[in-house]
């Protein structure tokens, strides 16, 4: 009767031939797997948004989309290496040479990393302008009626007035016509006019900063250049004592106001004190 070969037998007599048979199977699926880490980056492989987390972009560049756990999601300790749950996506990285940090407003990866591929290709988050551009007259107007609606007092919304006047007459000399049109260079320009210095200098260039960051919510333009006009150096005049000629004019009055008594036991001197040629008096006690 023929008995079977048990594992144990053909393990003792074909050991050698197995064992070599293994170590050759291992070799092959680490030389696969190296290649498979090594191989160059294809479009098609970034664009698939399940498989990885980087969207490649061109020049080297890149931009990075990961999951930004809440405190309530249980693989918050895993990081960003982990994204198989359901937390907001944001993007980390570089657009255009500028420093990007931002959520996405979307849970869902595939969406995320279409639109990170959209600004990519637009070499911008925002989508380009459409249409008439907004025109520097335009602009100041819509500004003054959003003002007027927060309830500005009316002394600062003469002062923007002041300011958006000399803004047109200045655009007027230059040719400009758009919003768009005014640069860092020529908002340089602008201010080298002004007949402002020290604090009123600084405090109409909050106004123009304030007039551009409005323009750029409302995607007229791109970029606010006023805010990276520097500040002007503020210099305080000195307070320099009365002399006696001053002093004594200013006591001059106390001599004829007379001392009244509110109470007993109380006695209170009204005294005013009256600048030379201010037409004004102020009480003291």
């Amino acid at each position: 009767m023929l008995q079977c070969p048990t594992v144990e037998h053909i393990v003792a007599r074909h050991g050698q031939e197995i064992k070599g048979l293994l170590l050759e199977a291992g070799q092959e699926v680490r030389q696969n797997t190296h290649d498979e880490n090594h191989a160059p980056r294809t479009h098609s492989d970034c664009a698939s948004g399940s498989q990885s987390a980087m969207v490649c972009t061109e020049g080297g560049r890149m931009l990075t989309i990961y999951r930004r756990h809440l405190r309530s999601c249980d693989h918050r300790a895993e990081g960003r290496a982990y994204r198989r749950c359901k937390c907001p996506v944001w993007a980390d990285g570089f657009l255009a040479g500028v420093e990007l940090r931002e959520a996405l407003k979307t849970r869902d990866w595939q969406k995320a990393a279409e639109t990170v591929r959209e600004w990519e290709a637009r070499g911008s988050r925002k989508e380009k302008q459409v249409g008439e551009p907004v025109t520097i007259q335009h602009a100041c107007d819509q500004f003054l009626r959003d003002a007027a609606a927060r309830e500005l007092r009316e002394p600062t919304l003469y002062k923007y007035r002041l300011l958006f006047r000399r803004l047109e007459e200045f655009a007027r000399e230059c040719g400009l016509r758009y919003i768009g049109e005014l640069d860092l260079e020529r908002v340089r320009g602008f201010r080298a006019g002004w007949p402002d210095r020290n604090l009123a200098a600084m405090k109409n260039l909050e106004r123009l900063r304030a007039f551009f960051r409005f323009c750029q919510d409302g995607d007229w333009i791109t970029d606010n250049p006023a805010r990276k006009l520097k500040n002007p150096k503020i210099t305080n005049s000195p307070t320099l004592p009365f002399s006696r000629e001053q002093v004594a004019n200013i006591l001059e009055p106390v001599a004829i106001i007379p001392i009244v008594a509110m109470r007993p036991g109380c006695v209170r001197s009204c005294f005013y004190f009256a600048t030379v040629g201010s037409g004004f008096a102020m009480p003291s006690r």
